[in-house]
């Protein structure tokens, strides 16, 4: 599978299992799930780290068990035409009580393009994409905006410390 043309690379070389910061979970089906793990697999291609949560991964029962070491994304994939909203925004919900401050983009493939911000509206989803390209495009758009927060802290932290040693000569 080549690169989607005009998307940049996160700059990032493949990830060994411990360092995958996006998370794809299926909403409910295998369909979902499918649709998950090719996401998952454009993430990779283009540089981002990515594993798969199976279909009923956010059931009552198995959310606890999530493994979240190190993910800074979760990536909800529906693609079944029936999509329940409200088992979608029950989603959302149990993610951000599972996960805390973590960015929830949800991909609703076999929508209309024009109904992603009432998607969204519904479930509470930090962005809703009815593309893989969109919902790329916006995962890369975080990596970058996060490798420019750890930048700046570094050289915030590398001034703090150059004004101290001024300081005490």
């Amino acid at each position: 599978m080549a690169p989607l043309p005009d998307l940049p690379r996160a700059g990032l070389t493949p990830s060994p299992e411990s360092e995958k910061p996006v998370l794809c979970i299926a909403g409910r089906s295998f369909l979902d799930e499918a649709a998950a793990a090719l996401f998952a697999q454009i993430l990779e291609k283009h540089g981002m780290g990515a594993k798969v949560g199976p279909a009923g991964a956010l059931t009552a029962g198995r959310i606890s068990s999530l493994s979240a070491e190190g993910v800074r994304l979760v990536c909800l994939s529906y693609f079944d035409a029936d999509l329940s909203t409200p088992g979608a925004r029950f989603a959302v919900r149990r993610l951000r009580r599972r996960l805390g401050e973590v960015k929830i983009p949800a991909g609703f493939w076999q929508n209309d393009p024009g109904e992603p911000s009432e998607l969204c509206a519904a479930t509470k989803a930090d962005f809703c994409a009815t593309r893989f390209k969109e919902a790329l495009a916006f995962c890369l758009h975080e990596a970058v905006e996060e490798a420019k927060g750890r930048a700046d802290k570094t050289g915030a932290k590398a001034a703090a410390n150059s004004f101290a040693g001024a300081a005490e000569s």
